[in-house]
């Protein structure tokens, strides 16, 4: 907490933060502090500029060099997301940019504060599977799924993005659903019709609005990440001091999109650990929205992921598939529960389900 302390708050106790956080960490400053994770390492441009004032001059010349270097990074991915947008403009195709760009723009606007690896574009979920296709036929790489998935119309229900690896472009995350837990049609409607305008170079785009944008990051933070988490903390706490949030909305998004639970705990957090301000009857009213309790224990096992058993499994492969087909009729719902199970398990084929199950059985039984 000392890091995100460093960075984030206000005053004197942040200075104080800071030269606690650097005296513990001053052998390994001078690489530059690589030796960090990625997660810490990333927040050391925004700990630069809330406290380089207070801070040795010594240390402040090594994070000054970090600020530059990932100033530098970003450059180069701006320029590439510029060109990715562009060619979408050029085929008439709508674009939302998504999570790091855009908060960097929007919210921290500053270039250098808000590292990034890559970039994420949404596209209108109907044009996901034609524009996935179309971007491997031009040498992207789609990154950590099976061949056969892009080629597998359920794949799209399945999944709300992928990553594309191109060897000159670097890495797209390529959305048709903003979020995982809401894949079903439709679910990114309100997203859309309650977007912003953002300028990324020459191109004006979209992006989520402020309210969207604080939802959509509580709950990229929420799932159990063996890479410390904590950048969304970051951009929470930066979307809150730069914006006015629409706290009825956040409470309708999330309750249409049933994903009140992580927003609870986000929100929560933040006002426990960093004085967020945070309204505590919004909060409540978070807190109170009745999920039933498979989605409970769906959520519960995201933020804390263990050893399942395997009706725990089957459990979460149906919240899965409930959720990915909300706007279907109850028994194809149930009907989609063997792909679901398929590409849960990164099977190429539903075919080779079958041979799985029989394994999977076998074990259980001996």
């Amino acid at each position: 907490m000392l890091l995100l302390r460093a960075a984030l708050i206000n005053g004197p106790a942040a200075s104080d933060a800071a030269n606690a956080w650097l005296e513990a960490h001053r052998a390994g400053a001078g690489d530059g502090f690589r030796y960090l994770d990625s997660a810490s390492r990333r927040l050391l441009p925004l700990l630069h500029r809330n406290v380089k004032e207070g801070i040795p001059e010594d240390l402040r010349k090594e994070l000054r060099t970090v600020h530059h270097q990932y100033w530098a990074e970003n450059q180069q991915l701006f320029r590439k997301l510029e060109t990715v947008l562009l060619r979408l403009e050029a085929a008439g195709i709508p674009t939302l940019v998504l999570k790091g760009a855009a908060l960097s723009i929007l919210h921290y606007r500053d270039m250098a504060v808000r590292p990034m690896s890559d970039f994420d574009i949404l596209v209108p979920e109907e044009l996901g599977p034609q524009l996935v296709r179309q971007f491997i036929q031009e040498g992207w790489v789609p990154d950590c799924v099976p061949a056969s998935g892009p080629n597998d119309d359920y794949f799209y229900r399945f999944r709300h993005a992928l990553d594309l690896v191109h060897p000159q472009q670097g890495t797209v995350d390529l959305h048709w659903h903003v979020m995982l837990e809401a894949t079903y049609q439709g679910a990114d409607r309100q997203f859309w019709n309650g977007s912003v305008p953002l300028q990324v170079k020459s191109v004006l785009t979209r992006a989520l609005n402020p309210t969207d944008q604080l939802l959509h990051t509580c709950l990229h933070g929420f799932p159990y990440n063996p890479m410390p988490s904590i950048r969304w903390i970051a951009d929470a706490i930066t979307i809150l001091r730069t914006s006015t949030i629409d706290w009825e909305r956040m409470l309708q998004v999330a309750g249409e999109l049933r994903v009140t639970i992580p927003c609870a705990e986000g929100l929560t957090f933040l006002n426990d650990e960093l004085q967020a301000g945070v309204p505590a009857g919004a909060i409540a009213k978070f807190a109170e929205f009745h999920m039933s309790s498979p989605e409970t224990r769906y959520f519960e096992r995201m933020a804390n992921p263990g050893a399942r058993r395997w009706w725990e499994t089957m459990e979460d492969v149906w919240a899965a598939a409930s959720r990915a087909n909300r706007d279907l009729p109850y028994w194809k719902r149930v009907a989609a529960l063997p792909r679901q199970l398929q590409m849960q398990q990164e099977l190429e084929s539903l075919s080779s389900l079958i041979p799985h199950v029989f394994v999977f059985m076998r074990r259980r039984f001996a």
